[in-house]
């Protein structure tokens, strides 16, 4: 498991962007700790945020970004 700002890095997304994915069911976090409300994520969401990516670097709105992934 990593943290929000490690899986940022890694995938390249922002802070700001995986907090909205969060939000909108687009990329819930593997785990949030009910205390402190710090975001998780584990490797096998990886693939998923990069392609999350791939689809907002093409200009696809983020209502249709479900269907597509």
């Amino acid at each position: 498991m990593m943290s929000i700002g490690e899986f940022a890095e890694l995938t390249g997304l922002s802070l700001k962007a995986l907090r909205l994915y969060d939000e909108q069911g687009l990329l819930k976090p593997a785990s949030v700790d009910p205390w402190s409300r710090h975001r998780r994520y584990s490797a096998s969401q990886f693939e998923p945020a990069i392609r999350l990516k791939a689809l907002r670097a093409a200009g696809v709105p983020l209502a249709d970004a479900p269907r597509l992934l």
